[in-house]
């Protein structure tokens, strides 16, 4: 299986292995990529636990993230076109 790579400012959802919350999955945004296997990433929810002002940010393993599905775009592909269907113009 080809390991999925993530670049700067993707969308991301991360998978929770902390006991209580596994399987759970937070949304973020990835700010970089350490090494082949591993991203620094800023969760849109979740918070510092020594300052719930600042947005937590972690380092997280490829293999935690999932990239975050585009919610309301739907895409018909044809030979020859591709048609966007989000209702948006």
């Amino acid at each position: 299986m080809e390991m999925v790579t993530f670049k700067k400012s993707d969308q991301v959802e991360v998978c929770s292995k902390q006991e209580g919350f596994i399987g759970s999955y937070y949304e973020g945004t990835v700010l970089k990529q350490l090494g082949p296997k591993s991203y620094t990433v800023h969760y849109k929810n979740l918070v510092e636990e020594d300052d719930e002002s600042r947005p937590l940010v972690e380092v997280v393993l490829g293999e935690e993230i999932r990239i975050t599905e585009r919610k309301g775009f739907v895409y018909y592909v044809s030979w020859f076109s591709v048609e966007d269907s989000s209702g948006l113009g």
